[in-house]
């Protein structure tokens, strides 16, 4: 029987903005935030094939349920589903 290979990520919060007033989040900033957010995305998705993982266990929130928008939701779903 082989063994059955996890890798576990929490609390992704796709689509988080940083809760500081002093900071004026604006569509650029927001975009800098997501492109960052993505690339860690995609190298979650690239660990579990690196090490051959078997499923990817998404403990915590996936989504800022305040400040996330559809489009964030459907690439997380999209890299996820890969």
């Amino acid at each position: 029987m082989s063994a059955f290979r996890f890798l576990q990520v929490s609390d992704l919060r796709f689509g988080a903005v940083p809760p500081l007033p002093e900071l004026e989040i604006d569509g650029r900033v927001r975009r800098l935030l997501v492109e960052d957010q993505r690339r860690v995305l995609e190298r979650i998705v690239a660990l579990a094939g690196e090490h051959h993982a078997d499923a990817v266990l998404v403990a915590g929130d996936l989504l800022d349920d305040a400040h996330a928008t559809p489009e964030d939701a459907d690439h997380l779903v999209r890299a996820l589903a890969s």
